[in-house]
């Protein structure tokens, strides 16, 4: 049984075997989080679980939490946060250009690892000093992004309404870039594609790859195209619908699906008989070597080794 644990509201759920431990929802449960043993609570349990797709083992669940353990998480807690404080103080009064986010102490207490988020590089080796000395304690001192102060304090909700990715079960960012909204068809807005981090959301890269998929087999805008009712022009992708909207010569738009456009192409191709013929000239007299003007490979119809017609956007 795998089972899912709410450590505290600064940190991420995480998932773990309970192995021959029977839990009910809301035990309270000592497990292995950040290099360091904590006290969380059961959420979930998740009997289903894909452990097979899964890099690296889940931890168990160490045990159920004694009195013991309460009391140590507490001062930990506590700990953490009165170190946090101390820090913004001290960093105010030392006019240092940073953000303090988050402090998390080690299971005795001895190490403390301030988060913290800064435009440019600080000088912080006074503060270190002065927080080691008050504390007596180990300081590391590590900076993060915007993303990941996200992350840690689940500032707000996403634009759909629900709890931050990266909150609630993102376990790592990824690269996101414009391109991704702009394949997608998306508002280029800013308020529409940036986060509560104030950059690119990273809900973009879920659903990329499918549109990559499917917009490199629809004809790409101005390429000329026969339809059933004649030839004309794409002015249009519906990528999810993979269908286009087609100028014809005649002046009148024309919805085609990609389906239409591939049986003509493919009657076509067959009633030459096979063999290469450019879309872009129309007269196959290039005999498939391209009219020479760079244009023609880019825009013609391509074909496989099979004789099967292949996609109009793949090159």
């Amino acid at each position: 049984m795998v089972v899912k644990v709410y450590i505290d509201e600064r940190e991420r759920e995480q998932f773990y075997k309970a192995d021959e431990l029977s839990l009910d929802l809301g035990a309270e449960v000592v497990v292995e989080y950040a290099e360091r043993l904590r006290v969380g609570k059961v959420v979930g349990k998740v009997p289903y679980f894909p452990l097979h797709k899964l890099k690296q083992p889940l931890k168990p669940v160490m045990r159920l939490a004694t009195p013991e353990d309460l009391e140590r998480f507490r001062r930990m807690t506590a700990r953490e946060g009165e170190a946090r404080q101390l820090g913004v103080r001290l960093a105010a009064g030392r006019q240092c250009p940073m953000k303090i986010v988050h402090v998390r102490s080690s299971s005795d207490g001895n190490k403390l690892t301030v988060f913290f988020t800064a435009e440019e590089r600080v000088d912080f080796r006074d503060l270190v000093r002065d927080l080691s000395h008050r504390l007596r304690a180990k300081i590391e001192m590590k900076q993060i992004g915007v993303r990941d102060e996200a992350a840690i304090t689940g500032a707000g909700l996403g634009s759909c309404g629900r709890t931050l990715c990266c909150k609630s079960w993102l376990p790592s960012f990824h690269p996101v870039t414009m391109k991704m909204a702009k394949e997608q068809k998306l508002s280029l807005n800013s308020t529409k594609i940036t986060g509560v981090c104030g950059r690119l959301k990273c809900c973009l890269a879920y659903e990329y790859p499918i549109y990559s998929e499917l917009v490199r087999h629809l004809p790409k805008v101005g390429q000329p195209v026969d339809t059933p009712q004649g030839p004309g022009t794409v002015q249009a992708q519906d990528i999810l619908a993979e269908a286009v909207t087609v100028q014809l010569d005649a002046g009148v738009s024309l919805r085609v699906t990609l389906e239409e456009i591939m049986q003509i192409a493919t009657a076509r191709y067959h009633e030459r008989g096979g063999g290469h013929q450019c879309n872009k000239c129309g007269n196959g007299g290039c005999g498939g070597d391209g009219c020479g003007n760079g244009r023609c490979r880019a825009n013609a119809t391509t074909h496989g080794e099979s004789g099967e017609m292949s996609g109009f956007g793949e090159q």
